[in-house]
């Protein structure tokens, strides 16, 4: 399929830019996308594009780039994007100062902190296929002072969105954040960071935490040097650095103080976490420092995933003054400063009080509507009893009157109970289905609506919604069943049971179910009964005496015979079953393979082998040499027809047909012999004419000769063993005077052994 993507508007700037030393700035971004329109006279839709960066103002870093790069991918299969194409020269918009929350005036805005934020906006026309497409960003560095990621001064990041089919095809809109995040937050003080954002289409919205994306590096720059566009430049060529983008490597969380991943970025007591529902981070955070935090929402519809944004954002944790900040134990946080209690079945409620900071706390007022009737409590920590179902709201107001003050508004449903209880049915020593009966669960409220049912069958999806299910159990043992109801009020209530899941088999089954061999015979029994496990008592007997209570058991029979095998089960819980297999198996006699070789030594002389039988119970023989050659005769002579190692197999074979193998390793070793002569006649009679070796030479290598005269002139060499010298300076000069010269030798045997020496050779004429 040919793309066709079509920018329809952009902001072009043409500039040249040298990276400074520099090159951090980022603190964070966010990518969305709004559908403009679907166009389907071509089977296209367009969709406007929204990056947002946020800047550090106070690192002294890079300005916002003005022709940034962006690129369009398309998964092929999951995991593997390929390059469709780029969206270059886009030029930033709407730079803007991200302001402070100076609402609390016991909090000093500290100095050392500031971000802008600016945006990169086009549209891009893309064909609806079923495949998902990807839009990046990518852009180096990151601030070298964050504290929970290794080498942030060298890490960049990715800001993408990807759109998927249902997406195309719908004409989606992404979610939107509602709101930019802090600038700052206070260490050890309570922490409600809203992160929520809004779908226009309505789908269900799910928070969390996730890995921040990786992307770029230092090169480029006037500090390290190299290409800026490459997949470690500070500025990614999109077309060569394609998806899948690393993750931020978070600093481990062994060897760290309190430790850092992705799903608990921030160190905090408790926790810094956030609520999947509502998208607030909630949290105390303690140690100072900055944080990279990866925000992630996912829109659903019909429990389909449409979308997904990402926020990748720096959290810059500061010391703040002593600031005072209500905040209440066990409570859902479904706003600023809102606190929701719900009681079920039960109508008191405790309330302990989590506010900060002590010290700085002079007064606790409480004040909650009970019917038309407001009850206080000054006390730090709270109790009510509610007189009647239905639901009640209130403040608790820290230093009323004061300055430094704070309010938590509260509000407690109180419903009525519900209890979840149910039984179950079924055969115990037989497998089959068993049959739960949830009709024992009660409410006092307008009804149950769900049922919601964990078989606790391990590492299977074993669940059901059904009132009355029925489940058949795939591997015996102890199951905790649990069953958790919830009624019109979205009260919860569960119970759980340990159901004894240890039937028998009908029929017992093993392997093999027939054998017929040789001695000695090992078989391996293998209970193929079902179901049935380790839990189980197992006894096997073997029909020789011999019994065993393992599951699946090995057994060696060492006399020839038809045995009976017997298999008995019996259950945890009492049920047995047995079944006794007739002639299951029979191990017929084997002969003993055994014979002698003549001579005990070979060599290239010495190269014929008589092999004489010495079996027992042996009917017929085969003998088997590889690369000479095989006999059924009973002594058979064999010529080996080179040197080497072989291997002599004799098979015998009994009446019964069982055969048994005896095998032996001969070397054939080569026969190497030289002598050199002691003197020589170079007179051309055709007798002792040249000196050079004589013997058997066969598998020499290497092999060198050397003569010298009496003054030290080397006056022959060769290393042809069948070149002599023929009495004149290099087989080609003058004739040498008669006398006495020297000679040395050196050359590897056949079996690589170095040989060397030396003598003297006569020259007479």
């Amino acid at each position: 399929m040919n793309f066709s993507l079509k920018i329809i508007s952009s902001f072009c700037l043409f500039v040249c830019i040298t990276y400074g030393v520099q090159a951090a700035h980022i603190v964070g971004g966010q990518m969305t996308y709004e559908c403009i329109d679907p166009d389907p006279t071509d089977n296209t839709v367009i969709f406007e594009i929204r990056t947002t960066v946020f800047r550090d103002l106070v690192s002294g870093g890079a300005e916002p780039d003005p022709d940034a790069d962006f690129g369009i991918y398309k998964e092929t299969s999951p995991g593997n994007w390929v390059f469709v194409d780029d969206i270059p020269d886009q030029n930033f918009q709407d730079r803007t100062d991200i302001g402070f929350d100076d609402s609390n005036p016991c909090v000093d805005i500290p100095d050392n902190v500031g971000t802008e934020r600016y945006s990169y906006v086009f549209n891009v026309a893309l064909p609806i296929t079923d495949c998902n497409y990807m839009i990046a960003y990518q852009r180096c560095c990151r601030n070298s002072t964050i504290n929970n990621i290794q080498t942030p001064g060298d890490t960049g990041a990715a800001f993408f969105i990807e759109i998927t089919p249902q997406a195309q095809v719908s004409c989606d809109n992404s979610p939107v954040f509602d709101e930019f995040p802090p600038i700052f937050i206070c260490q050890n003080q309570s922490l409600q960071v809203d992160h929520s954002a809004s779908d226009a289409e309505g789908d269900v919205l799910v928070y969390s935490f996730c890995p921040p994306k990786s992307a770029g590096g230092t090169d480029g720059t006037n500090m390290s040097g190299g290409n800026a566009t490459s997949c470690t430049g500070v500025t990614p060529d999109p077309s060569n650095c394609t998806p899948p983008f690393e993750d931020v490597v978070y600093l481990d969380p062994l060897n760290t103080v309190g430790g850092f991943t992705w799903a608990e970025p921030l160190a905090g007591n408790p926790t810094v976490s956030i609520n999947p529902n509502t998208g607030f981070i909630t949290g105390v955070p303690e140690q100072l420092g900055q944080y990279v935090v990866g925000v992630c929402v996912q829109a659903f519809r019909n429990g389909v995933l449409i979308s997904e944004i990402v926020r990748d954002f720096q959290f810059n944790v500061v010391e703040c003054d002593p600031v005072v900040i209500a905040n209440l134990a066990g409570a859902e946080i479904t706003g600023p400063k809102q606190f929701y209690y719900k009681l079920c079945g039960e109508n008191e409620l405790d309330i302990e009080n989590l506010s900060i900071q002590e010290d700085k706390i002079e007064t606790y007022e409480w004040a909650i509507d009970i019917n038309g009737i407001t009850d206080t409590i000054t006390t730090e920590d709270a109790s009510y009893v509610f007189p009647t179902e239905g639901q009640y709201t209130g403040t608790m107001v820290l230093n009323g009157g004061f300055e430094c003050t704070d309010t938590a508004f509260i509000t407690i449903d109180v419903f009525p109970g519900t209890f979840a209880d149910f039984e179950f049915d079924y055969d115990t020593c037989v497998p089959g289905p068993v049959n739960f009966l949830g009709d024992l669960s009660m409410t006092q409220s307008a009804g149950i609506v769900l049922y919601n049912w964990d078989f606790g069958e391990p590492d299977l999806d074993t669940f059901s919604t059904m009132q009355n299910p029925e489940f058949e159990y795939p591997t015996p043992g102890d199951k905790e069943v649990t069953l958790t109801v919830t009624d019109v009020n979205n009260c919860e209530a569960s119970k759980t049971i340990n159901l004894p899941y240890f039937p028998v088999a009908e029929t017992l089954i093993t392997a093999p179910s027939s054998f017929i061999g040789c001695v000695p015979a090992t078989i391996q029994f293998d209970n193929l009964s079902d179901p049935i496990n380790e839990d189980y008592t197992t006894i096997w007997t073997f029909g020789d005496g011999s019994t065993s209570e393992e599951l699946s058991p090995a057994h060696l029979y060492e006399v020839e015979g038809t045995y009976t095998v017997t298999l008995e089960v019996i259950s945890p819980i009492g049920c047995a079953n047995d079944r006794t297999f007739n002639g299951l198996i029979q191990v017929r006699p084997s002969p003993i393979a055994d014979f002698e070789c003549t001579p005990e030594e070979f060599n290239t002389i010495e190269n014929e082998i008589f092999l004489s039988d010495r079996s027992t119970f042996a009917e017929r023989l085969q003998w088997i040499i590889p690369g000479v050659g095989t006999s059924d005769q009973l002594n058979p002579t064999f010529t080996f027809p080179d040197t080497g190692i072989y291997e002599i197999n004799l098979v015998a074979i009994h009446a019964s047909g069982c055969p048994d193998t005896m095998t032996k390793i001969i070397d054939v070793a080569p026969l190497n012999a030289i002598y050199f002569p002691n003197a020589f006649t170079p007179n051309n009679d055709g007798k002792n004419d040249d000196f050079k070796p004589v013997g058997l030479v066969e598998g020499f290598v290497d092999y060198k000769l050397n003569v010298w005269n009496r003054w030290g002139e080397l006056i022959f060499e060769t290393d042809n063993l069948f070149d002599g010298w023929d009495g004149t300076k290099n087989n080609q000069g003058t004739n040498s005077p008669e006398g006495t010269y020297i000679y040395t030798y050196n050359y590897l045997s056949g079996r690589g052994d170095q040989v060397e020496g030396q003598g003297k050779i006569i020259l007479l004429r």
